[in-house]
């Protein structure tokens, strides 16, 4: 994906860059093209825990990579759109691995454009690249974020999205137009999307079920499934051609499995067995 850093400079951003973890890729960005007093207010890059504490008033045990971490830093800034000094505040958080680590790559990014706040929550999966080529990634997906200004993207971005948590906003967003055509989307038994490594912590079975997504309806799951609710996830298939045209019909679907008592997840991948057998070794995939 390429996007248009004076494209950019010339909009309506203006505001301020929070980065931790990886960098600070947004802010370089935008810092190196010529223009950006027009959309940079100020950038920042808080590295050390203490600083942290003591600037955000966070909680020590609260973790950098988390939710909280991002809502606590743009509540700071929230006086700056308040009196109308700008109008955005993009905040990211990343842990970030290299080719020779297990750890993977993933993080928040909160953006508040105009007081309608989103957050975003990255899990590049692609575990042989380099620290350098994740922070590439991360930089793209956040440009692309931060271009869009909230606005529900309309398709496809492969932006490796697999949570999005809307505050102050009625807009809907079609979580499959932001996922990786490669990764998944998981929900708790609360409707709930999380992590899928949060997920599969406390799961041990995967049931692979295929659907027609333009056939979608309100007819019942084939229940009770082969093994024990609450210990079970449920994964559907989903058509990316058609997926826009049937996204609520799909979220009910999705409901209504976690309603049955298992956990969900979804994805676009040709061959779900083979990602599931390879990238979460422990679960019995059938």
């Amino acid at each position: 994906m390429v996007v248009d850093i004076q494209a950019i400079h010339t909009g309506p951003i203006f505001g301020v860059f929070i980065e931790t973890g990886a960098s600070v890729p947004i802010a370089n960005a935008l810092l190196n093209e010529s223009g950006a007093s027009k959309t940079v207010y100020m950038s920042e890059s808080p590295y050390n825990q203490q600083y942290v504490t003591h600037k955000y008033g966070l909680d020590p045990n609260i973790r950098s990579v988390s939710p909280q971490f991002v809502i606590k830093v743009l509540d700071y800034y929230q006086e700056l759109i308040d009196n109308n000094t700008i109008n955005t505040i993009y905040v990211s958080t990343f842990q970030v691995s290299n080719e020779d680590s297990t750890m993977l790559t993933h993080g928040w990014i909160g953006l508040n454009y105009n007081n309608n706040i989103v957050l975003y929550h990255i899990s590049d999966r692609y575990r042989l690249l380099s620290r350098k080529r994740h922070i590439i990634n991360i930089k793209e997906i956040g440009l692309k974020l931060l271009s869009s200004m909230n606005l529900p993207l309309m398709n496809i971005n492969d932006l490796c999205v697999d949570i999005i948590i809307p505050n102050n906003t009625n807009n809907v967003y079609n979580i499959y137009n932001y996922m990786g055509v490669n990764d998944i989307i998981c929900w708790n038994l609360d409707f709930v999307m999380v992590r899928a490594e949060d997920l599969f912590r406390d799961n041990k079975h995967i049931w692979i079920h295929n659907i027609d997504i333009n056939n979608i309806d309100d007819s019942p799951l084939p229940l009770p499934l082969p093994y024990t609710a609450n210990s079970t996830i449920v994964y559907l298939k989903v058509d990316p051609e058609t997926i826009n045209y049937n996204y609520n019909y799909t979220m009910r679907y999705v409901k209504s499995i976690c309603n049955a008592g298992y956990c969900c997840t979804t994805g676009m991948m040709s061959n779900p067995k083979v990602y599931f057998e390879t990238q979460f070794p422990n679960l019995l995939v059938n």
